[in-house]
């Protein structure tokens, strides 16, 4: 139809170019958050395996946040 949404993509260049730079900014947002979601699931998997980490953790001097990041983009 005249009136459906992949029309519209194509006919309304304005449309069209919202859409693709959302998706961009999914996508560079996706690549972001994979490292932090990644340090979540270690970090959750330690408390898991070993509860005692957390006071080791809250006693501990390093920073929070300190350490090696990779991936980041």
């Amino acid at each position: 139809s005249q009136d459906g949404t992949l029309n519209r993509l194509m006919t309304d260049e304005e449309l069209y170019d919202t859409v693709l730079q959302t998706t961009k900014n999914v996508e560079t947002l996706t690549r972001r958050l994979e490292p932090i979601l990644n340090d979540v699931r270690v970090a959750a998997d330690k408390v898991a395996r070993d509860p005692s980490v957390v006071i080791r953790g809250a006693v501990s001097r390093k920073p929070a946040g300190a350490g090696l990041k990779t991936g980041i983009r």
